[in-house]
């Protein structure tokens, strides 16, 4: 079973072990509602254990989630820089030219002159839009708002996205 990220760990919150999380969802009410199983994975020990939702709330850009069978601070101490997770198959289906995250990072950035700019390497959401992080062969971070002004095409079967032509991007590279 697939599973992608839809919130990183970053902290606890009160003594009954109610999770801070910083999502990686646009659909956190959704993915956070009572009764939803989802999963909590360590990446660096690959351990993952699956719970059950038990209350969600938002303040500011973080999401607050508590899990039935996480009772104290103490134990939701230990998911500290995990991930909460849930099955691909969980997932409902988007409306034509909208994407999953998951579905945009490692793909191949090229420019409309077919020239490989980089890879996605992160997806973040300035409050506006979203902005693809893509890294180039050279190491270097570009930021590209993901918005039609920017991107021509995503093409998942062959996983690159093509952008527009932006004036600058490769005067620096020789």
């Amino acid at each position: 079973m697939k599973l992608v990220s839809i919130g990183k760990i970053i902290n606890v919150r009160g003594l009954k072990g109610e999770l801070k999380v910083k999502s990686l969802t646009d659909f956190s009410s959704l993915r956070y509602k009572k009764g939803n199983e989802l999963y909590i994975e360590n990446e660096d020990t690959m351990e993952k254990y699956i719970y059950k939702v038990d209350g969600y709330s938002k303040s500011g850009d973080f999401d607050y989630v508590h899990f039935l069978e996480i009772k104290t601070i103490e134990e939701a101490q230990k998911f500290k820089n995990c991930y909460i997770k849930i099955a691909v198959d969980k997932l409902q289906p988007l409306k034509e030219n909208q994407f999953y995250f998951y579905q945009l990072i490692g793909l191949e950035v090229l420019s409309s002159e077919n020239k490989l700019v980089g890879k996605v390497s992160e997806i973040m959401n300035n409050g506006a839009h979203h902005i693809i992080r893509v890294k180039t062969q050279k190491g270097k971070d570009i930021l590209i708002p993901f918005v039609e002004a920017f991107i021509n095409k995503v093409d998942l079967e062959n996983k690159k996205i093509i952008i527009n032509k932006m004036e600058g991007l490769f005067e620096n590279e020789n």
